[in-house]
């Protein structure tokens, strides 16, 4: 009997400190952060003339009373459509400015945002000028609390491509020059002296008839 109210009192003590410790983990505040969602946008229908929108969001404060970012992107890739402000019923002042590739805001709150899930401030809509990738930069970013203090936070940056996989040299159409390519490296393998990774369409590391036909099947695509 003694040895089973041992074994229980063990296993008592067990459960009470895992469950302690992920209690505490879940108590810990993360680091404050300021995102753009979705972090990649990528894909060939996102053609000339298209539109994309993301979504800059904060998470893990607790006092944000106001804060300033910049976004860039390549301006002959994407051109500024609108913004819509997600978080506007307890906005205190608003100042942005936007020009070929850019925009920056400076916001400040009524009340201080305390969120420790993430939170849309604003949405940004851009216009899809031609192919191409580019980085949706979120940089110079400020975050302050209600005194004035700077919060220590991590920036992530978005992405945008609307390349053709089978676009090799990636000039906007897939063609010759991409068959081409392929032709070049055919047989290859990594560390094979003619190995070429991009002409590795289908990514099984060797460079062979299936690369070339999944090449000529898109040909002519843009």
């Amino acid at each position: 009997m003694l040895e089973i109210l041992k074994i229980a009192l063990l296993e008592w003590l067990i459960v009470t400190v895992m469950f302690g410790f992920v209690n505490v983990a879940a108590m810990g505040e993360g680091e404050a952060v300021i995102f753009i969602e979705p972090e990649s946008i990528v894909g060939t229908d996102y053609k000339p003339s298209t539109n994309i929108t993301f979504y800059v969001n904060v998470a893990n404060v607790t006092d944000l009373l106001s804060l300033a970012f910049n976004i860039t992107y390549a301006y002959d890739i994407l051109s500024f459509q609108e913004f819509n402000l997600e978080y506007y019923k307890n906005l205190g002042n608003l100042k942005v400015g936007q020009g070929p590739g850019y925009l920056w805001f400076n916001l400040s709150y009524n009340t201080a945002i305390i969120t420790d899930v993430p939170l849309t401030l604003v949405n940004v809509t851009l216009i899809v000028q031609d192919r191409g990738e580019t980085l949706i930069d979120l940089h110079g970013t400020s975050l302050l609390n209600s005194d004035g203090t700077p919060i220590l936070h991590t920036a992530v940056d978005g992405y945008f491509s609307n390349f053709n996989p089978y676009d090799i040299n990636q000039d906007g159409i897939v063609d010759i020059w991409d068959i081409a390519i392929v032709a070049m490296a055919f047989g290859s393998y990594p560390g094979h002296e003619r190995w070429n990774p991009d002409a590795d369409v289908n990514d099984d590391g060797y460079v062979d008839i299936i690369d070339m036909t999944l090449v000529a099947q898109h040909f002519g695509e843009y």
